[in-house]
């Protein structure tokens, strides 16, 4: 059987314009499915496509290619629909092949070889890794065998700078390899984070960590976790007694958020400590379902913020996010100081 959810929210983290983007389903006049951006500052929509995008979104997985700007999710029938984020338009509604053999999981895409990644799972209950062609809908499957079965809450993230696919599996994180689909690790989270695990993020900022939210009973914290031995680190602030809407989280990597979805709220935790910076009720909340949030910086940015006149200009100072003096660290965010007192975010991916 698929498991479909039609009403649903999928959020975007825009990191020059500090936008998120969504897919909401509007009640004012009907059943409207329409894409969207939204201020966390102040949680305003604003509608930004003329008509229907979807008629909603199966098992709530969505992904973004922030080169190109475009936005994928999965709507119901199997067909992978993809937006362009700048008009809000679809640009693409793809059928997906031998979709009467699998079923379509989740989607993550990876910026540093431009690939759509899914799970799917076929109609022995076999999960396999593959690939997935968003104009053609033609999909490659890329594990020789099958991996461990089950995906707990619909619960992945993608480390696109060791090249892995990562899901929840009871309470192990399976690891796999984006080049050959086999299992890298197989690890059991450690006693500290034996909760419910709401949702997981990989960080492409400072700490290229992966983070995920760990619920105990009525609460939750957010936590740092090592995929490869399932080691958690949950961070020092108290736990917090809200109920989140499931799966539905973002990273922001410049100003270190972790983003999460509180039905009908945006709530931002600082990643270093897990304390709530900010808490906004969305604007249009009465007659709009959220459901998934997603993140569009590209981590392959080779200058997040550009300068035309850089060439002018003498690099003097070299500090982290933080605002530390460092030497140049690649794949990692940096603030350059020039010396006409000027500065840039700097990334730089090898």
């Amino acid at each position: 059987m698929k498991l479909i959810l039609i009403v649903t929210l999928l959020l975007s983290f825009n990191s020059l314009s500090q936008n998120l983007y969504t897919i909401k389903v509007d009640y004012s006049s009907g059943f409207h499915v329409d894409f969207a951006s939204i201020d966390p500052a102040n949680g305003a929509d604003n509608t930004l496509s003329g008509n229907f995008v979807a008629s909603g979104i199966q098992n709530s997985t969505s992904t973004i290619d922030p080169t190109n700007k475009y936005f994928h999710f999965l709507s119901p029938n199997d067909t992978i629909v993809t937006i362009d984020i700048n008009s809000g338009n679809v640009i693409s509604s793809a059928q997906l092949s031998a979709a009467s053999t699998y079923n379509y999981i989740l989607i993550e895409y990876c910026f540093t070889n431009g690939l759509l990644y899914s799970l799917f799972l076929n109609t022995n209950g076999d999960t396999y890794l593959g690939t997935i062609d968003w104009q053609s809908g033609n999909v490659n499957i890329l594990s020789p065998t099958p991996l461990p079965s089950g995906v707990g809450n619909f619960t992945s993230s993608l480390d696109p700078f060791n090249n892995q696919f990562i899901y929840l599996n009871g309470s192990a994180l399976v690891t796999v390899d984006l080049s050959t689909g086999t299992v890298v690790y197989n690890s059991v989270l450690s006693t500290a984070a034996q909760g419910y695990v709401h949702s997981m993020e990989f960080d492409c900022g400072s700490s290229n960590s992966l983070y995920g939210v760990f619920i105990f009973g009525y609460s939750w914290r957010l936590g740092q976790i090592n995929n490869s031995n399932g080691n958690v680190s949950l961070l020092p602030a108290n736990a917090v007694n809200i109920p989140l809407t499931i799966g539905a989280s973002s990273i922001d990597p410049i100003n270190e958020s972790y983003y999460l979805l509180a039905n009908d709220t945006i709530i931002s935790l600082d990643l270093n400590s897990g304390n709530i910076l900010s808490f906004e009720t969305l604007s249009n909340s009465t007659i709009t379902d959220y459901v998934i949030i997603e993140n569009d910086f590209n981590c392959g940015e080779s200058g997040i913020e550009s300068h035309s006149n850089n060439e002018s200009k003498n690099l003097i100072q070299i500090l982290d996010i933080t605002g530390r003096i460092t030497d140049f660290i690649p794949n990692t965010i940096l603030i350059y100081v020039y010396d006409d007192g000027s500065t840039e975010r700097v990334f730089k991916f090898e």
